[in-house]
């Protein structure tokens, strides 16, 4: 007699009916493990009770690649005990960081090639290698919108990074961020070099504030003479390029001209935007015993080794309203140090770790190198060839690393720490290593920052700024 069939095909519903059950159970583990707060991978640093506070601050650092073996190189891992043997250390993050929802979001709207983005394990990898603050502020500090600025915040909060210079409204962007503890170090960041669209902008009463950077913006005063000031106003009524002119002022093409004794164009900081950070960085000054100012500036491009003047006036502001040191990036090139007003003002510090972009046209206006000063008069001038690859310009390869030691809230001691980066090695590309005998990086330093006064002296590989009598750490050269 045949065996009745239906234990058999009850035992089998009964199977499937567990294994839809697992998999159903599964599903909800994974979307809770991807929804549900992380718990921190690393407690945010806090300042010794006693004792010096060194602060270990780097230029630009673009990392969304797996950090490999090349960490473990002799000449890396040099420069990266300087990076966790600080109290603190800071660097410029040219990226967002994107949690796994806005990558989707991010795979799913990409119409096209845009500038590479990181993920939580960026953010854990730079809190490993010993960074504790980070800036925000530049011009890749809003490349995925609000959503990709909410998730690199929480991203480095959750790996124990403390990060500054953007925020849900412009209150929160300027806002300074402080280490815990008894003794603080706080952190503001500003950006001169950033599209209007990616700027903060300030809650009103019934109007929400929108996401973004905290910008230091600048306008250009134009002057002409008198023959070239009647030259132009005829030009305004040829070409309609403007409203009818005046006898002193008139506009082209909506930059502001006025009649002076020469032909000279003045770049001035916003009078407001000058006003509010340098307002927070008084209050920082009150709530901490070091602040640090990080200022991203490509002005007035790329391929100048001098910084804007209107940077240094500003920078030379911020000690005066309490800054210990005023950092400075963003032309991928290194710039002067400049010692003033018992504080230091590092006008850039070149790239820091700088992985290779796979296509260097996804590049903004900033990094393609124009010039932006014109482009600030309203003369959009011509976008240089965009390579395929990182550019050839081997200022990109150069970076400092800035040893800077505080003693009961003064500036005691600023050494300097050339680097060099390579992109022709898999395993190190990118990564920061200590040149070779034959760099001259130091000696361009020097010339760089003779204008200001300032004097170095050498030991060990380093440069050491020698700091004016009368602070801590000063002696006479």
């Amino acid at each position: 007699m045949d065996q009745d069939p239906r234990p058999k095909a009850h035992g089998l519903n009964r199977r499937r009916v567990l294994a839809i059950l697992l998999l159903i159970g599964a599903a909800a583990l994974l979307v809770r493990e991807r929804t549900r707060p992380q718990h921190l991978s690393r407690v945010p640093a806090e300042v010794p009770a006693l004792g010096p506070i060194t602060i270990a601050a780097t230029g630009d650092t673009l990392l969304y690649l797996p950090l490999g073996s090349g960490v473990r190189d002799p000449q890396t891992a040099a420069i990266l005990d300087l990076i966790s043997g600080a109290t603190l250390a800071f660097t410029n993050l040219e990226m967002q960081l994107l949690a796994e929802v806005e990558i989707e979001k991010a795979s799913l709207t990409a119409a096209a090639s845009r500038w590479p983005f990181g993920a939580r394990r960026d953010a854990q990898a730079l809190g490993s290698l010993g960074f504790d603050l980070v800036s925000f502020a530049n011009n890749h500090g809003n490349d995925y919108g609000a959503d990709g600025l909410a998730s690199t915040r929480r991203l480095l909060a959750e790996a124990g990074v403390l990060g500054a210079g953007a925020g849900a409204d412009l209150a929160e962007a300027r806002r300074p961020v402080l280490t815990s503890g008894g003794r603080r170090v706080a952190l503001v960041a500003v950006t001169t070099s950033s599209l209007p669209g990616a700027r903060a902008t300030a809650a009103t009463p019934g109007v929400m504030g929108r996401p973004g950077v905290s910008p230091l913006r600048y306008a250009a005063d134009i002057t002409v003479d008198r023959k070239t000031f009647e030259t132009l106003k005829q030009a305004v009524v040829e070409l309609k390029a403007g409203p009818p002119a005046g006898d002193r002022a008139l506009e082209l093409f909506g930059a502001p001209i006025a009649l002076g004794d020469r032909t000279a164009v003045t770049f001035r900081v916003d009078a407001g935007d000058a006003q509010e950070v340098t307002e927070h960085i008084r209050a920082a000054r009150a709530a901490a015993e070091v602040v640090v100012v990080s200022i991203h500036s490509h002005e007035p491009d790329n391929a100048t080794e001098a910084p804007a003047e209107f940077v240094r006036e500003f920078a030379h502001r911020a000690i005066d309203a309490g800054a210990h040191l005023v950092v400075g990036h963003g032309p991928h090139r290194v710039r002067g140090v400049e010692a003033y007003g018992g504080g230091a003002i590092l006008y850039s510090l070149g790239n820091f770790l700088y992985q290779p972009i796979p296509d260097f046209r996804v590049a903004d206006d900033f990094d393609a190198g124009l010039d932006l000063y014109s482009t600030a008069l309203g003369a959009l001038p011509a976008r240089p060839a965009a390579p395929s690859g990182m550019p050839a310009d081997l200022a990109w390869q150069d970076g400092l690393v800035a040893l800077a030691s505080f003693e009961d809230g003064r500036l005691s001691r600023l050494r300097i720490q050339p680097i060099t980066l390579t992109w022709d090695m898999p395993e190190t590309a990118g990564l920061p290593r200590v040149p070779g005998p034959g760099s001259s990086l130091l000696d361009r330093l020097e010339r760089l920052s003779r204008g200001w006064g300032t004097v170095f002296r050498r030991e060990n590989g380093l440069g050491e700024v020698i700091l004016p009598a009368g602070s801590p750490g000063g002696r006479t050269p």
